[in-house]
């Protein structure tokens, strides 16, 4: 690693700002709306907004009919897909910046406080915890009952945890911390580091099957289709490596850092990058084939569904943008910037903004983003927290 720096997570930076003050972290964030601030929804056509209580870094979870949500004051929510209608919600940690995965009735998160939990997706009952050493900012991901999920700073190990029990399976240790989600394919997990390197581990049992090095930090999500891993790199290129080997097949310079985590669909990888613009680039051979450019950073990691792209930009806007041309189909605004994967299922696209709002948005028009500012105001700044040390 060529020296730690605070890195983004997962295609946006962090809402929090990192000082190392003896053996302590001290994390500086900017708070989201009040605790008990309104939630607003406009109901037309059947789209909504619903406000949190504190600032969203993390992507919305959508499993039978219901949208998952962790936010910065430490609550999960559950709200209706259809009306965004409150389910349920927990207070659980100081803070998230892990997103939620839903698997088997069952609700995966890691918290700030170094936590990862398992809560029942219908009434949002505890079933489990795993501490693990520090802070999390990975998010999880469960494949054959097994639940994957990278530690921080101190802890630095992609953990492997029992699903129904929590108990960990096994446990392997990194140069630096994992702030991507992992990906698993065909008895593999792929997973991405701060320390530069891809990763390859067995599923099973996570001995290593290889390492690729990059020439930077990573905060993109590896994403795996047909036997090929792609995923950005902080030194401006876009890999393709062999899945089995770990070899490159190419390489793709682009304008600025990206830690946008790609999408893959109809052969091509589709990614954002600081300098705003969305790269269509060949699957096969990395050739660039269409760029578009937005207002600001896009590293808000792009959602592909019938031959759109759907991305967020930090210039509060999401773009819907033609999947073989790039042309705009449409772009909407939000309250604020927004930096974290788009969820589209059933025509909607799910956003999640820094104003504290989730949207569910039309995805063939856009259609329900409100245009009115925030009720709360700006944002101030929040305190310091030090994450317990347990």
């Amino acid at each position: 690693m060529k020296g730690v720096r605070w890195p983004h997570w997962k295609g946006s930076r962090w809402a929090a700002t990192g000082l190392a003050i003896g053996s302590a972290l001290v994390l500086v964030y900017l708070a989201g709306p009040s605790s008990g601030s309104p939630k607003p929804r406009n109901t037309a056509a059947g789209l909504w907004t619903f406000r949190t209580d504190g600032i969203l870094r993390t992507a919305p979870a959508v499993a039978d009919g219901v949208v998952y949500v962790s936010d910065g004051h430490g609550t999960v929510y559950a709200m209706d897909a259809a009306t965004g209608d409150e389910r349920w919600s927990r207070e659980m940690d100081f803070m998230f910046f892990s997103s939620p995965a839903v698997a088997d009735g069952v609700v995966y998160v890691g918290g700030n406080g170094g936590r990862v939990y398992a809560m029942d997706a219908a009434t949002g009952d505890e079933r489990w915890t795993h501490k693990l050493r520090d802070l999390i900012f990975s998010s999880p991901t469960v494949a054959n009952g097994v639940v994957y999920i990278g530690g921080g700073e101190d802890d630095r190990q992609l953990h492997a945890l029992d699903a129904a029990t929590g108990d960990e399976l096994w446990a392997h240790r990194m140069e630096q911390m994992i702030v991507s989600k992992p990906a698993v394919v065909d008895g593999i997990v792929y997973a991405s580091s701060t320390d530069g390197n891809v990763y390859a581990l067995d599923a099973a049992t996570g001995a290593i099957r290889w390492t690729h090095e990059t020439g930077d930090w990573i905060g993109s999500s590896p994403a795996v289709v047909d036997g090929v891993v792609y995923v950005g790199s902080y030194d401006r290129k876009v890999y393709a490596l062999d899945a089995t080997t770990g070899l490159a097949r190419w390489t793709h310079g682009i304008g600025d850092v990206t830690n946008c985590s790609p999408a893959v669909a109809d052969g091509v990888v589709y990614i954002g990058g600081n300098d705003g613009k969305v790269y269509a680039l060949d699957a096969v051979t990395g050739a660039e084939r269409w760029t578009h450019k937005t207002g600001g950073p896009t590293n808000s990691s792009p959602a592909v569904a019938d031959g759109v792209v759907y991305i967020g930009s930090s210039d509060n806007k999401v773009y819907a943008l033609d999947a073989a041309t790039g042309a705009e189909r449409w772009s909407r605004p939000t309250n604020d910037r927004v930096r974290t994967p788009l969820t589209v299922s059933g025509g909607v696209v799910y956003v999640t903004s820094e104003d504290g709002t989730v949207y569910a948005m039309e995805a063939k028009t856009g259609f329900g983003t409100p245009r009115t500012p925030p009720a709360t105001g700006p944002r101030p700044m929040g305190q310091a927290v030090t994450p317990p040390r347990r």
